[in-house]
This record gives C-alpha cells, sequence and structure tokens, in this order.
C-alpha cells in the first residue's frame, strides 16, 4: 500500500465508485454533525436541542428519554463513532477494486487469489 497513491486517488480519481464513497462520507458527515450536538445534549454540556417547527416536536423528551440510554451509555456518543466509523469504511481500500466488483475493503486486507494455471 502506498499512501502516495491512496492519497492521490481519493483526492483526484474520478471513478464511480469514488464517487458513490464520496457521497457516503458527506451523508455520514452530517449525520456526525447531528449526533454531535445530540451527543452534547446528552451528556449535559448543552441544555436545550432546538425543535423543528410544530408542536408535536419534543427533542429534549426524545434524547433525554430512557430508551435513549437503554445501552447503559447515551446513544448520542454510539451513533457518533458508527458514523465516524462509517467515514473511515468508507475511505479505507483502492476505488479500482471497487470499479473491478471487488469489495474495496477486502482487496486491501487480503491477497488478490492467485492466478489459474
Amino acid at each position: 500500500m502506498d499512501p502516495d497513491a491512496i492519497r492521490n486517488e481519493l483526492r483526484h480519481g474520478e471513478s464511480d465508485a469514488l464517487r458513490r464513497r464520496r457521497g457516503i462520507v458527506i451523508l455520514a458527515a452530517v449525520g456526525a454533525i447531528d449526533f454531535a450536538i445530540i451527543s452534547l445534549y446528552q451528556l449535559g454540556a448543552i441544555r436545550h436541542l432546538p425543535d423543528p417547527p410544530g408542536r408535536i416536536f419534543d427533542s429534549d423528551k426524545v434524547n433525554a428519554s430512557r430508551k435513549a440510554y437503554a445501552l447503559g451509555v447515551p446513544d448520542g456518543p454510539v451513533g457518533l463513532v458508527l458514523y465516524g466509523l462509517t467515514i473511515v469504511l468508507a475511505g479505507a481500500g483502492e476505488a479500482s477494486a471497487a470499479d473491478a466488483g471487488r469489495s474495496s475493503i477486502c482487496s486491501s486486507a487480503a491477497p488478490s487469489p492467485p492466478a489459474a494455471p
């Protein structure tokens, strides 16, 4: 694995696989921003979450509910970690492997099978 080649491919590549991966990263980053704010609320760093317009919404009630702490920790930081992991995985491996129909993560983690004789 050549770090320079990976950097160049991720930053300047134009393949369909890279476009899809960049879309995944953008969506995961937006989700991470949302869960960062929820995490700040659940951990007491901020006292109130804004609600969407309408009387039916109560972000504070939902994010401070018993179910939001069902795992023994607030679910906001758990979601934030999962979005971060999604971003890492979207950037892992070679895009050329995904274009060839192989999993990019598997192709970077395991050697290719030997060619048939």
